[in-house]
């Protein structure tokens, strides 16, 4: 809760009145009373305005908004916290105090309490209230990424390694293994304050990784009395559990020279499966159209099958004889049902068969605990001492592939091949003896998935540790503060539901015991391990002895980041111009960053070859550090104030210097203003600079050799030969004069990092306008232009988009073929390399909004905020001076052109409401700039509403019960290289949702 009040009011004795009195409005009659001046209740925070009646106060409402806004933080209820805290703000985006809305930078706030009216209990998803901040990393879009569990913020959609992420202006350790990532997840619900976003290059003010914005959760100083809290929800389909509890204290000691503040949240999320949810239920893929015959033929190039199921990966096992593919199981020949043909005895639209992820989750299982406490000391009147303690962690079950497919990696990567039926296997079924007798065959390919295996999993085991310590004080005009700061993240992994490529081999390989006629393994050698055999051919559960085998060992690596970071810095008036101070900011900083890693020992021997790209227990060990001294200063002119068409006109700038230990030296600054030619109207704009020098995981991370599955070879029958001319010459100048056919042994795919990358360098421009008329007090309005442009993009392609553009550039002379190797007999694909590299241009531009009303309607106070972002562009030009190389990301479900967020919140006596819409706009499937590209190339557009209502009991107690997506929109079906449900994030997954909250002040 906050009270909008002009700084003036809140000194000195006053200040101290509020602080004794229990009730927000006593303590304001009391503090106004002769003043002219009266407050209006606005959802969380007091607005004083002035009285309608006569007054002698000369106030009025604009520079009381301008200076106040989160000036004063309320502690909950109806009790002052921090009144005495009567100073202007430093708002993220600067290191100069001064009041959000007179920042030249774009600046957004979501309070936390705000958050919560609206249905969201943590940093993450009251981020998401924000339409200029992309899902990032999160519990619904990220359930088999290695950073599975952590949240992690991405500003524009841009790349989460772009945004810097901050907490309490100060930098934090990495929680990922491939980036600078900030875990937010990890910080208590209960001690957020709020969240300030700054949507433009911030590197001059706060240094790297700053490319896109800063992410600045600020945390609460003071807190009186004991505060609960308790949260519990579940979705409609009775899944997705949720559960949140929260305890927090604080107060003075000393004679009041200390003061501390200690609070903790625990978080348990429930899963929710893919299967159990309408738009993820099925697997959608794009394919070749095969009625297509070139270009501009009217024909659709493409077709999305919305149900693909293939026979290859079923529950039942299978086997290819005379061309032809059979199912059966333990009891005799399955009736195959199948669908659309896609690929001829194999996969199929609709029909029998098995979907690879409809085992895969939607929302993982995740619990963590975190607290932190604060305590603050005066040594003396001008100098202050400040230390805390931030600890989190979190466990996390991350679902990768479900299903454990025998015939893709498990084998062939060990160099011993698929399943195989032989005729001494004594779980060999008679009625399949007898075909391979008729047939003369000694053995025969089974191809098949374990649905009774384990799911394969990775269980994150996180924590997080930081402890600060430092001081502060004041020397005349100018204000000084230095700090030491250390920070550790760690992250323990164990996989399950992976078996020992050597030992699933020998126990699959059964033969009759001569002496008991029990099944045994043949491998004499793995007998005397205790190999225990299995049938593949059956889908009845494991017993423990098989499990055992099988999965008794559990590949485990470790990954610990560490950071320490010694800074300070000094700020001001240094002197007075004619029309105001110049202000100054001066300051240094050295940082000194770890990354350790140990993979499994065995897992690196190669007997645990069944795993998507890039699981960690397979990497060699790393151990790099890296450092950097940064010096920055930056300054605030007044030019112009009180003047016709300059009621106030201000320049600013901003430069860092930062020296890295790898010997890269980087340069980065801003320049902007702010020009207000008559009150209540402002413009503003700022040009910035910024460097990211490449992070541990681009630099370090180890290279890996990976067996891919079957390619979209665009020169394939199943790749569209035909889209273009330029694609088919291109195909026949490497020797391919007509699609190739189908093939499922795809090339071997390598990535890593690069310990060769050059840093990335970004310029960018944000124009805006600031508009509070005098005629309509309580409104506001903002709306700013920006543009970001990056060269040197450190990215790695996919295998996918290398395979295109090769073909797709106007020759084969380009670095895409280079990175490509072909049999030159059958011309399939062998390898890939996808490795790091500085090799795009980035350009990305839009316009964000942001409307606020308050006002009082009827007996009750009435809130109305809109939030707005459209982007207009978002190009990579894979390879720039080459048209044919762009990509355009815009417009897709991973990055649509428009989203909006309109919170609605009405205030009467002790009763609150709210009512949140969030909006996602249109967007293609495809984005080709080809008409005919794909059939029904269309996502509709979103809205989602959530509602609540809170009753205040007592002055102690308050109940709030909500629904969010009051009308069970789901998500859009879409395909993707995760198997075309991942859309968690700007699209709701869970479905109608039903939480109660309770809050206890004691």
């Amino acid at each position: 809760m906050q009270i909008l009040v002009d700084q003036t009011l809140l000194k000195g004795k006053k200040a101290q009145a509020i602080r004794s009195v229990s009730s927000v409005q006593a303590a304001l009659t009391q503090l106004l009373r002769g003043s002219g001046l009266t407050y209006q209740k606005r959802g969380d925070a007091f607005l004083i305005i002035q009285d309608a009646r006569p007054s002698k106060s000369s106030a009025d409402i604009a520079p009381i908004e301008r200076q106040a806004v989160a000036d004063t933080q309320v502690a909950s209820g109806e009790d002052i916290g921090a009144a005495g805290n009567s100073e202007t703000i430093v708002v993220t985006g600067s290191r100069i105090a001064r009041p959000e809305l007179e920042s030249p930078m774009p600046i957004s706030v979501v309070n936390m309490q705000q958050a919560e009216r609206a249905g969201r209990f943590s940093a993450y998803d009251a981020l998401q209230l924000n339409p200029a901040v992309a899902p990032g990393l999160g519990f619904n879009n990220a359930v088999s990424n290695q950073n599975a569990g952590a949240s992690f913020v991405d500003l524009r959609g841009l790349g989460a390694e772009r945004s810097l992420t901050l907490v309490d202006s100060r930098r934090r350790v990495s929680a990922s293994n491939g980036s600078s990532a900030v875990d937010i997840g990890m910080i208590p619900s209960v001690m957020i304050d709020r969240v300030e976003v700054v949507t433009g290059g911030a590197a001059a003010v706060y240094g790297a990784d700053a490319v896109t914005g800063v992410t600045n959760v600020i945390t609460k100083d003071y807190l009186d009395g004991l505060h609960i809290s308790f949260n519990q929800g579940i979705s409609q389909k009775g899944d997705g559990l949720q559960t949140r509890a929260s305890i927090a204290t604080g107060g003075n000691f000393a004679n009041d020279r200390g003061s501390f503040i200690i609070g903790g949240t625990y978080t348990n999320v429930g899963e929710i499966l893919s299967k159990d949810r309408r738009f993820s239920r099925n697997l959608s893929q794009i394919w070749a159209n095969p009625a297509n015959t070139g270009p501009n033929d009217g024909i659709p190039d493409l077709i999305m099958y919305r149900n693909q199921r293939s026979q290859t990966v079923g529950y039942d096992p299978s086997y290819l004889l005379n061309g032809k593919r059979y199912t059966f199981n333990e009891n005799g020949p399955v009736a195959f049902h199948a669908g659309t043909v896609i690929v001829p005895e194999s996969m199929f639209d609709g029909g029998d068969g098995a979907n690879f992820y409809e085992r895969q989750r939607l929302q993982g299982d995740y619990e963590s605990y975190a607290f932190i406490s604060k305590v603050a000391y005066k040594l003396t009147d001008a100098i202050e001492w400040h230390g805390r303690i931030d600890y989190g962690r979190s466990l996390y079950d991350a679902t990768y592939i479900n299903l454990f497919r025998q015939d893709l990696r498990a084998n062939q990567a060990g160099g011993r091949g698929g399943d195989r039926a032989y005729l001494d296997n004594p779980y060999l079924p008679d009625f399949l003896r007898t075909i391979m007798v008729d047939n003369g065959l000694s053995e025969l390919a089974i191809e098949r998935s374990y649905a009774n295996f384990p799911l394969i999993q990775a269980r994150h085991d996180r924590d997080t540790f930081t402890v600060n310590s430092g001081l502060s004080g004041a020397l005349g005009r100018l204000k000084w503060d230095a700090f030491w700061q250390y920070g550790r993240s760690t992250d323990e992994i164990t996989y399950v539901g992976i078996p020992q490529v050597s030992r699933y081999a020998a126990a699959r390989d059964a033969i009759a015991d001569p002496l008991t006629g029990q099944a045994i393994c043949r491998d004499s050698t793995a007998r005397a391990q205790g190999c225990v055999p299995f049938s593949i051919f059956s889908q009845q559960p494991l017993n423990e002895a098989q499990h055992n085998w099988l999965f008794g060992y559990q590949p485990v690596t470790r990954r610990t980041n560490t950071q320490n970071i010694v800074g300070g810095n000094i700020s001001g008036d240094i002197f007075d111009l004619p029309y105001g101070p110049l202000v100054i900011v001066a300051g240094a900083e050295y940082r000194r960053e770890t990354i350790e890693m140990r993979g499994d020992g065995l897992a690196q021997q190669g007997d645990f070859t069944h795993s998507p790209l890039g699981i960690d227990a397979f990497q060699t060990p790393i151990d790099a550090s890296q450092s950097v001294s940064e010096a920055y200063t930056e300054v605030v002119v007044p030019i112009l104030g009180d003047l016709p068409f300059a009621h106030r006109l201000e320049i600013e700038g901003a430069y860092r210097y930062s020296d890295y230990s790898t010997g890269i030296t980087t340069s980065t600054w801003k320049a902007g203003g702010s020009w207000e030619p008559i009150e209540g109207i402002t413009f503003r704009g700022v040009r910035s600079r910024s460097v990211r020098a490449p992070n541990f995981g681009e630099l370090y991370a180890p290279q890996r050799f990976v067996a891919s599955g079957q390619p979209i070879d665009p020169c394939s029958s199943i790749g569209n030969y035909n889209a273009s001319p330029t694609r088919a010459a291109n195909c026949a100048a490497l020797g391919i004069s007509s699609p190739i056919p189908a093939y499922s042994d795809g090339p071997t795919v390598s990535s890593g990092g690069n310990p060769d990358l050059a840093p990335e360098t970004s310029n960018s421009l944000t124009l805006g306008v600031i508009v509070r008329p005098k005629f309509l007090p309580g409104f506001d309005l903002s709306a700013d232009y920006w543009d970001i442009g990056i060269d040197g993009v450190i990215a790695s392609f996919s295998a996918a988009t290398l395979y295109n553009l090769c073909v797709d550039l106007p020759s084969i002379d380009n670095p895409f073929c280079a990175a490509q190797t072909r049999d030159p007999a059958t011309h399939k694909l062998v390898s890939v390399n996808t490795f790091l590299i500085n090799a795009q241009k980035l350009n990305a531009r839009g316009f964000d909004f942001s409307a606020n009303y308050r006002s009082m309607l009827g007996e009750g106070n009435f809130h109305a905020g809109l939030m707005g972002s459209l982007m207009t562009k978002r190009l990579f030009e894979t390879t720039p001076g080459q048209p044919a190389g762009d990509v355009n990301t815009l417009g897709n479900s991973v990055t649509p052109r428009f989203k909006a967020t309109l919170l609605l919140n009405y205030d009467v006596r002790d009763i609150s409401f709210a009512l949140t819409n969030r909006f996602v706009s249109a967007g293609k499937i495809d984005l080709t700039d080809i008409e005919e590209q794909l059939e029904g190339n269309r996502i509709r557009p979103y809205l989602y509403t959530d509602i609540s209502i809170g009753l205040d009991v007592a002055e102690r107690y308050k109940i709030v019960l909500g629904v969010n997506n009051l009308f069970n929109t789901g998500a859009p079906q879409v395909p993707s290289a995760s198997g075309g449900w991942n859309v968690g994030g700007y699209y709701d997954v869970v479905g109608r949702y039903f939480y109660t909250t309770v809050k206890v002040k004691l």
